[in-house]
């Protein structure tokens, strides 16, 4: 069997990692393929924040869904004048698949 165990403590030194190599080393010793992943080793920040919305966009195997997002989220979005012809002047002449991939080069959201 496959076991994926999450793990998370800043403490390498913990009685909480301890457990975790004894854990891991029993699946192992059962003859489980293990794979930990250690949240604080990789840096996982749990907080979303707008950087992280550039990761939710859509591709193209969902073109409706593109499609839908980009006249609601960006060319119909509230703003005023000159944010309407600003878009307008950025995006004039892409397709909405185009403006996704323009906005998540930048890393901006929608």
């Amino acid at each position: 069997m496959k076991i994926l165990t999450v793990y998370a403590h800043p403490n390498r030194q913990s009685f909480c990692h301890a457990v975790l190599e004894e854990f891991t080393r029993g699946l192992k010793d059962a003859g489980h393929t293990v794979e930990v992943v250690d949240l604080y080793e990789i840096g996982f920040d749990p907080v979303l924040s707008n950087r992280d919305a550039v990761n939710w966009l859509p591709d193209e195997n969902a073109p409706d869904v593109v499609d839908k997002m980009i006249r609601e989220k960006v060319l119909t979005a509230r703003s005023n004048i000159f944010q309407r012809l600003y878009k307008w002047f950025l995006f004039r002449n892409k397709t909405p698949m185009e403006i996704v991939k323009f906005l998540a080069k930048r890393g901006r959201k929608m």
